[in-house]
C-alpha cells in the first residue's frame, strides 16, 4: 500500500509539475503579448505587394467527415466553419475529425504565391512560404520556404515521405482555417495551421502558435459555432497577433 500510495504520490507531483509548466508558459506568453508594439507599416506594405498569404489555395484538398458519418474530399475554397475536417493530434500521432473555429484568411478570388511541394510518392501540398508544416520522424516544423529537397513530410496514413520537387507558384484564393487540434491534413500531408511563426528557446513554432489560440479554442468551446455567419477576409483575432512583433514571430 505505501508503494502503491508513494507511486500515485510521485505521479500527482508530475501532472502537477507539467501543469505549472504549461500555465508559466501560458502567462509568459500574453504578459509578452500585453507589451506588444505595432511592426513597422512599410514592411506590412512590402508584404502584401509580395502577394504572399499565410494559407493554402482555394484549390487545396481536404478530408471532411459528414453528418451521416461517410468521408468526402471537398476544396478548401469550399469548406465552412463547424465543418469535421481530418486532423492529427501531434502528441499522440491520433487521426481525428474536429471543427474549423474560424478562418484566419479567407478569400477565395485573389491570386497569391505559394510553394508546391511534390513528394515521391506523387502526393504535393501547396501552401505559401510562410506556413509552418510538419518535418521529419519529431514532427517538427519549419515554415514552407525552409523546406528543401529530400526533407520528409508527415503524411495522414502516419508515414513519411520525401520533398523531391520546390516549385514557386501563383494560384488563385488564400485560405487558413484553424482547426480545435490546429494541424490539418492537405492532400494527405499533415500541416499545422499556423504561420509567420519561428521556434523560440526551443520550443517548437508549432507549440507557440497554438499556445497563441488557446484564448480563441476557450472561446469557442463555450459557445456554440454559427457555421451561418459571414467569413471575413481576415479574423481580427488573428489581425491583431500578425501586428506584433514578438520575438518568435517571423520577419
Amino acid at each position: 500500500r505505501q508503494r502503491v500510495r508513494q507511486r500515485v504520490t510521485e505521479r500527482d507531483i508530475q501532472h502537477k509539475w507539467n501543469e505549472s509548466i504549461n500555465a508559466s508558459f501560458i502567462k509568459v506568453y500574453f504578459f509578452l503579448l500585453s507589451c506588444y508594439y505595432y511592426r513597422d507599416a512599410d514592411a506590412q506594405k512590402e508584404k502584401e505587394k509580395l502577394g504572399e498569404n499565410p494559407c493554402f489555395p482555394g484549390s487545396a484538398l481536404v478530408d471532411v467527415l459528414k453528418k451521416d458519418g461517410k468521408e468526402c474530399r471537398v476544396s478548401m475554397k469550399d469548406l465552412g466553419i463547424g465543418d469535421l475536417v481530418k486532423t492529427i493530434d501531434v502528441s499522440t500521432k491520433e487521426v481525428k475529425f474536429t471543427p474549423v473555429m474560424i478562418f484566419a484568411h479567407h478569400n477565395v478570388e485573389s491570386f497569391s504565391t505559394f510553394f508546391k511541394l511534390k513528394l515521391e510518392d506523387g502526393k504535393k501540398i501547396v501552401l505559401s512560404g510562410n506556413h509552418l508544416i510538419f518535418v521529419g520522424p519529431n514532427g517538427k516544423t519549419k515554415m514552407a520556404r525552409y523546406v528543401c529537397i529530400n526533407d520528409l513530410l508527415n503524411l495522414a496514413s502516419g508515414g513519411m515521405s520525401k520533398v523531391v520537387n520546390i516549385e514557386e507558384i501563383k494560384e488563385k484564393g488564400f485560405i487558413c482555417p484553424i482547426t480545435q487540434e490546429g494541424t490539418v491534413v492537405v492532400n494527405e500531408v499533415l500541416a499545422s495551421c499556423y504561420a509567420s511563426c519561428t521556434n523560440f528557446c526551443g520550443i517548437d513554432a508549432h507549440k507557440i502558435a497554438h499556445a497563441g489560440l488557446f484564448p480563441l479554442r476557450r472561446f469557442k468551446k463555450k459557445i456554440k459555432i454559427n457555421n451561418a455567419s459571414p467569413i471575413p477576409n481576415q479574423h481580427p483575432y488573428i489581425k491583431m497577433l500578425t501586428q506584433i512583433n514578438l520575438p518568435w514571430m517571423a520577419k
